[in-house]
């Protein structure tokens, strides 16, 4: 391959990058829009998607409920943590999942909320029972979302959470039998859903908006400059539909190893 060939393939790598770059912004535009339009909505009850499913949602709200940012930790060290600090190290890890999960309702917790308030006296007997059942709910809405059932038994949360506000009793019982159990069950959620594609498989259909294109890499010889064309999207319907987001990351880890032959040569 020529040196103008060579500079070619880094350019065109380089335009890809920029245009994904471009491309995740105008996502996570609409994604942040969506969300305040959905929590904005008049006359919703708060919490009430968590109590009504997912059934009426649109692509496009399934795609910006369905982002997260939680993250794998193994289930024994988040036990062995809970026991080692009776308990504080599963409040603190736990409320901080708040801020890895999409803000749908108004009244969803942040992270500092959810563990600040645990401890305001006489509030939290309260806070605790909803901060717990809230996360439990949040949690519950990724798989749902995702055509899965529902991962953390919302029965027994509410049973910990109740006996963690009992005095005496949640130091006997609490602390050392219902809350690592508590703990087990989120802990394993988050970790499956830190497997699973970041949003909804049908989900990914609705980023693919009207006009939208995607770049693709046409060769006529070995020697011959690099050309781009884009194409646009197939129809949602068709099932064949990707999101933009995904492809332009596809695309940019296929000339991932194209541009570091480049930028090699360049250094020559």
């Amino acid at each position: 391959m020529f040196r103008s060939d060579r500079d070619a393939l880094a350019q065109e790598v380089e335009d890809l990058r920029r245009e994904r770059a471009l491309l995740d912004a105008e996502n996570q535009a609409m994604r942040s829009d969506l969300l305040a339009r959905h929590r904005e909505a008049p006359h919703r009850i708060p919490g009430s998607i968590y109590k009504a499913g997912v059934a009426s949602l649109g692509p496009g709200e399934r795609a910006a409920l369905s982002r997260h940012e939680l993250k794998a930790l193994p289930v024994w060290a988040a036990l062995l943590a809970h026991f080692a600090t009776f308990g504080m190290f599963s409040l603190v890890h736990m409320g901080l999942q708040h801020d890895r999960l999409p803000q749908i309702e108004r009244d969803d917790p942040s992270a500092v909320k959810a563990i600040g308030l645990s401890f305001l006296p006489y509030y939290n007997l309260y806070w605790v029972i909803f901060n717990t059942m809230r996360l439990t709910d949040r949690i519950n809405l990724q798989y749902r979302l995702r055509g899965l059932p529902d991962a953390v038994p919302r029965g027994f949360l509410l049973l910990a959470s109740i006996i963690g506000v009992i005095p005496y009793v949640n130091v006997l019982f609490g602390v050392f039998i219902f809350w690592p159990l508590a703990v087990f069950h989120l802990q394993q959620a988050v970790n499956r859903l830190a497997e699973l594609p970041r949003e909804a498989a049908g989900a990914r259909d609705a980023a693919a908006v009207a006009g939208a294109f995607r770049p693709e890499v046409a060769w006529k010889s070995p020697s011959a400059p690099l050309k781009a064309r884009v194409e646009p999207f197939p129809s949602a319907g068709s099932g064949a539909a990707r999101g933009v987001e995904a492809a332009a990351e596809a695309e940019a880890e296929s000339m991932t190893e194209g541009a570091d032959e480049a930028k090699a040569y360049r250094l020559r």
